[in-house]
């Protein structure tokens, strides 16, 4: 139980928002450049579209829904704040919360 929630936490929420926010959302906005000349939460429709898109199909069908909705706020949080610690830690308390409420109601499959 201790490692889930480490993982969930912790490592998910880091490197995931590295990923999507911090690579892949300036990479798409960067077109053949380096990625690291783009600033940090700067905003582009494509790379809305590209990451909020990427981050839907990397989840289950029956959760295309609560993904996209997620996607959007991440993306207005990364824009709004320009902060990839804001990301991590919306993430991070999100996961939380969830581990939280599956130990409350058993209903293991959100894990």
């Amino acid at each position: 139980l201790f490692m889930r929630f480490s993982r969930m936490v912790i490592v998910v929420p880091l490197v995931e928002e590295i990923f999507w926010r911090s690579f892949l959302m300036r990479y798409v906005q960067a077109e053949g450049e380096s990625f690291l000349r783009v600033p940090f939460g700067r905003h582009d429709w494509r790379a809305f579209a590209t990451v909020t898109g990427l981050v839907v199909v990397a989840h289950q069908t029956e959760d295309y829904l609560g993904a996209l909705i997620w996607g959007t706020l991440m993306y207005w949080l990364t824009v709004r704040t320009k902060s990839l610690a804001a990301c991590v830690i919306m993430h991070a308390v999100a996961n939380l919360l969830l581990g939280i409420y599956v130990l409350k109601t058993k209903q293991w499959g959100f894990w």
